[in-house]
């Protein structure tokens, strides 16, 4: 129950706006049960490749971890990503030092990815990082690999 309740709140959905996006990006999301890093690229042909590391957490100890690769063809519609989903595969799913890989769990969580739908509001904060803003104001950040942010 504890991971199928981070999955509402914690899964990449990833931006595409335009040629802005196109290309290699490292994305990194956070709330109160997990945490989520994601190597991604977009292609110009509307194509969506993600290599995701998921950790769900419990009073800040992780408790489990996955690692997902998907697959999504993409377009954007009023700043908005549009995704639909073409192929999920749990590569690994250790809970409590247990493989899960074929379990429930997992089950749940490639059922979760493979969801299309409307995703959040891309918002470009430099050429090199935007953030991905949901309905509820939370966001996934991203940063175009190989570049980093200027410090103040």
């Amino acid at each position: 129950m504890r991971i199928a309740a981070l999955l509402f709140g914690l899964l990449v959905s990833v931006p595409a706006y335009g040629d802005t996006l196109i290309g290699n990006w490292t994305c990194t999301d956070e709330n109160s049960e997990g945490h989520m890093i994601s190597d991604v690229s977009f292609s110009r042909s509307g194509r969506f490749k993600g290599d995701m590391q998921i950790f769900f957490t419990e009073n800040g100890v992780v408790f489990a971890k996955a690692r997902a690769k998907y697959r999504a063809n993409y377009k954007i519609s009023d700043g908005y990503l549009e995704e639909s989903p073409t192929s999920v595969r749990i590569r690994s799913f250790i809970a409590d030092g247990v493989d899960i890989r074929r379990g429930i769990e997992a089950k749940q969580l490639k059922q979760r990815l493979l969801k299309p739908g409307v995703g959040p509001k891309i918002v470009f904060r430099s050429p090199v990082s935007v953030d991905l803003v949901r309905e509820d104001g939370t966001a996934i950040s991203c940063l175009r690999k190989g570049t980093t942010l200027p410090t103040s």
